[in-house]
């Protein structure tokens, strides 16, 4: 994970996060092991059947992915093929104040019941 002040998509295009904000951006590889495509992170669906991603700091504050429309390494709602591996990045715009506090950062996916829980460095 890192912290990025912007994220520069092409030459000349960018996202930037709101004033007094910053980004947390993840980089990953997915495997879809599943017979079917899917929808890495979909925007829309039911809870308990698609995969989500939660930036937790300190007791119960949330964050959850930013959608970068037209960014090619974006991962939120990115098609995975069977048996293959996508890798990209997702981006959390997070107050500075949290960006900062890396340490009591943890990121977690929920998927069909079943999660996993990282703390970012």
């Amino acid at each position: 994970a890192s912290v990025e002040k912007k994220i520069q998509n092409g030459k000349y295009q960018y996202f930037k996060p709101g004033k007094g904000n910053t980004f947390i951006v993840v980089n990953l590889s997915v495997l879809n092991e599943g017979k079917q495509d899917a929808d890495f992170l979909p925007r829309v669906g039911y809870e308990d059947k698609m995969t989500s991603a939660t930036l937790f700091y300190k007791d119960g504050y949330e964050y959850k992915p930013s959608s970068l429309l037209a960014y090619d390494k974006d991962m939120t709602a990115k098609k995975i093929q069977p048996l293959t591996t996508e890798k990209g990045v997702i981006a959390f715009e997070v107050p500075k104040e949290v960006a900062k506090a890396k340490k009591e950062l943890k990121l977690t996916f929920k998927s069909q019941g079943q999660s996993a829980s990282y703390t970012l460095k």
